[in-house]
């Protein structure tokens, strides 16, 4: 991404150069508590970006734009892309062989053969540790690498006072579900078996399709870790998560003037109809909760000797994303049974993975600190407080210098904002009939 200062002048010079005056960018929605009400404006987006802000926004969606529709264009764009690590950092190339003992369902023998690609991240500032954050990184299934979400995971290992195993793990479409998330499996296991890591120390970490694949590890290793003789990993987080593939939900269209993820379209050469997207063979598996977490139903009364409780999760969310609400819906309605603690952070007027724009963005800041003290406390042996623990929060976008100052309201019912949501969308195609 962006780095390093640019004057407000030149900024704005730079924008008018770049940007017709007559946007297509109109109004949005937000959240604030369970009410949306139109975001104040400034001249080129929400009144609480900057003119740098506004900036990267439009280069990320002027390079999106002119990739999307073909896998192959964005592969050869993101298989380029060298995230930048402080010159304390050590990276060390590994290769994980795939887990033989266990086939999911729809995978074939083939399928188990060959070894995952894979990257230690290591602050050599942090000394010996035995926290270790196992990432897997974003770009819709089908695109992306280790490589180019270096200045995530060396954030993590900073903040998080860890290593971090970062994956290749296989891409759709040549590789549909579920080969992705049995390398992300395999890779567990090897931190287990391999590394001699214990699961306390683990917490598994991914951004969009990885904060997905995080997600439905967890689910998986819920109910199977007991029958392969594992217990589950210290801590979920999901950055930006990918977690209803059926893009059922209001943010989708509200947010979809703001957030460059909304350009990403489809390959049609490897989607059709039936096939929304190319991480599944068809949609009848696309409200699998293994492939959509959202859809997940967790009830921890039920659990038997065979199924463990999920380990404390945090998800961090913008609230100008096109996923943010099938972050609220996930919390709130998958994990209400849920026994554990359950974290949610939202992001004002902030966009997909905004953790990767400037390094003197104030809400970057916050996230990855924040993310950083999550992973310190749940891989140091912690237990919760109660049953069910439940943190929900939105993080203001007013710049206070120190990150821990950070302005936070709690959020009470984000299920509610859904439904506003929903509501105000109903209220609209009523108006344009």
């Amino acid at each position: 991404m962006l780095h390093g200062h640019v004057s407000e002048h030149k900024n704005r010079k730079l924008l008018e150069n770049i940007i017709p005056s007559a946007l297509t960018i109109r109004y949005s929605i937000k959240q604030e508590m369970s009410e949306y009400k139109p975001t104040e404006m400034g001249f080129f987006g929400p009144a609480s970006w900057s003119t740098y802000l506004t900036l990267q926004i439009k280069v990320l969606q002027s390079v999106i734009g002119s990739t999307t529709g073909s896998i192959e264009k964005s592969r050869q764009i993101q298989n380029k892309i060298i995230g930048a690590c402080p010159e304390s950092f050590e990276i060390t190339e590994v290769k994980i062989p795939r887990y033989k003992e266990v086939v999911m369902d729809g995978m074939q023998i083939e399928d188990m053969r060959g070894e995952i690609d894979a990257e230690w991240v290591f602050d050599t500032k942090n000394g010996k540790t035995d926290v270790t954050v196992l990432f897997f990184h974003g770009g819709g299934f089908t695109t992306g690498t280790p490589k180019g979400s270096r200045a995530l995971t060396s954030a993590l290992s900073i903040y998080g006072k860890s290593k971090v195993l970062a994956i290749n793990y296989r891409k759709s479409p040549e590789h549909v579900f579920p080969c992705a998330l049995h390398d992300c499996l395999s890779s567990y296991i090897y931190l287990l078996k391999d590394c001699k890591i214990n699961a306390k120390n683990i917490v598994i970490t991914g951004s969009s399709s990885g904060g997905n694949l995080a997600i439905a590890l967890g689910l998986y290793l819920r109910e199977n870790a007991t029958k392969l003789g594992i217990k589950v990993p210290a801590g979920l987080i999901g950055i930006s998560p990918a977690l209803d593939l059926s893009r059922s939900q209001p943010s989708v269209i509200l947010n979809h003037p703001f957030d460059y993820l909304g350009l990403v379209k489809p390959d049609p050469n490897h989607t059709s109809p039936d096939r929304s997207v190319a991480y599944i063979r068809d949609n009848s598996i696309i409200r699998n909760p293994l492939v959509s977490p959202m859809y997940a139903e967790i009830d921890s009364s039920k659990n038997n000797e065979m199924v463990q409780d999920l380990p404390p999760i945090c998800i961090q969310v913008g609230s100008l994303e096109i996923l943010y609400h099938e972050s609220l819906k996930f919390v709130e309605e998958s994990l209400r049974k849920s026994a554990g603690e359950v974290k949610l952070e939202v992001y004002e007027d902030m966009i997909h993975i905004f953790h990767l724009l400037s390094k003197d963005e104030f809400l970057s800041k916050v996230a990855v600190q924040n993310l950083g003290k999550f992973i310190v406390k749940v891989a140091n042996n912690y237990t919760p407080s109660s049953k069910y623990e439940r943190d929900f929060r939105l993080f203001k976008n007013k710049p206070m210098g120190d990150p821990s100052l950070a302005m936070q309201v709690s959020l009470e019912n984000p299920l509610e904002i859904v439904e506003s949501a929903k509501k105000f969308l109903d209220a609209q195609k009523t108006l344009n009939k």
